[in-house]
């Protein structure tokens, strides 16, 4: 019988484009795009989809990590904030890395309202954007036609490896 974190993990693999046979983790370029429902329930695919990626990528632990959590942020505030049509909503992720930085967007259908007036530690709202600006290098969020994207950039340390 096959775990639920060996099954998370292969659907994880399959997501990424692997086959067991050749090992295309490390590439000058890489592209990938993750589609989910707007359910709080597919939060674990994406944390799990964008730390592998990065991870691949060339991140150390700890960046991974940050990378991780910020897109469960974004993509927590994608859930609540920018679905109109409920879990029939979709939301978008694209993944570019290259060499040098890591670059995410998080496309939602929802119209971008405001940011938090107040994003102290102890508000209601904006706590997740507070510790999405810590630990990413640059962040922005921005409507469009078709909803609000939020776009986050990982820098890769001069000590990490380059993608090969």
């Amino acid at each position: 019988m096959i775990g639920i974190n060996d099954y998370r993990t292969s659907i994880i693999q399959r997501l990424l484009g692997r086959n067991n046979d050749k090992d295309t983790s490390r590439c000058p370029m890489l592209c990938k795009a993750l589609v989910v429902r707007s359910d709080s329930k597919n939060l674990i695919i994406a944390r799990d989809f964008s730390g592998q990626l990065a991870h691949d990528c060339g991140f150390t632990a700890d960046a991974v990590f940050e990378i991780k959590l910020a897109v469960s942020e974004a993509l927590s505030n994608a859930i609540l904030h920018g679905s109109p049509r409920g879990c029939k909503s979709i939301v978008r992720l694209a993944f570019l890395c290259d060499n040098y930085r890591l670059s995410i967007t998080i496309t939602d259908e929802g119209a971008f309202g405001h940011l938090p007036r107040n994003m102290s530690s102890s508000s209601e709202g904006g706590r997740g954007l507070k510790l999405i600006a810590r630990y990413m290098d640059t962040f922005s969020i921005k409507p469009t036609a078709l909803g609000t994207r939020v776009t986050l950039v990982k820098i890769k340390d001069n000590d990490n490896e380059a993608c090969a």
